[in-house]
């Protein structure tokens, strides 16, 4: 990454408003990810064959760099941006699990992820949640805490959320 490490500073500090590395990485966001199953995409930073590309903005300026790839990402050094692309990195492997036909279990969730599947909105509401969404997310985050199995009826409404709320939300990355 050492030639890679230099043009990714270069670009990062070009679409910046300070003229600092160490200023500068502070002014990005992460906006979006998205992923590359074929990995054609070549991050700002020259390296070739992307898998997982995502989208900051500075939050000065309004500039976006895109693509860029988590390694990349993580020369930033801060640890918010490091949750989010490990979140982005575990909704990736949910995705994959679905489009593979395999099973989603709760163990494929972290309490973060569940935290951003519930800053994003995604828990509808519905009869079996009371009309309430919050039901769903506390109901998920309590299966993940509990250190026993889920009994048969709690693995039903796991499923239930996942195919009723969680899918749909991969299925719309797509589009």
């Amino acid at each position: 990454m050492g030639k890679d490490l230099g043009i990714l500073r270069e670009t990062v500090i070009e679409f910046s408003e300070s003229d600092y590395w160490e200023e500068a990485i502070a002014e990005w966001d992460i906006l979006d990810c998205s992923i590359d199953d074929r990995m054609k995409e070549i991050c700002i930073c020259g390296h070739e064959g992307l898998r997982y590309c995502f989208s900051i903005q500075n939050r000065y300026n309004n500039n976006i760099l895109y693509p860029i790839g988590s390694s990349c990402i993580l020369q930033f050094g801060r640890n918010d941006l490091k949750q989010t692309v490990g979140i982005y990195t575990q909704l990736f492997h949910i995705r994959t699990k679905y489009y593979n036909s395999e099973k989603i279990t709760i163990k494929d969730f972290s309490r973060k992820l569940l935290q951003f599947f519930w800053d994003e909105d995604i828990f509808e509401a519905n009869r079996y949640n009371h009309f309430n969404p919050e039901n769903d997310y506390s109901f998920l985050l309590q299966m993940f805490n509990q250190r026993s199995e889920p009994t048969n009826r709690q693995q039903l409404k796991i499923n239930a959320i996942i195919v009723n709320s969680i899918i749909p939300y991969i299925q719309q990355m797509e589009s």
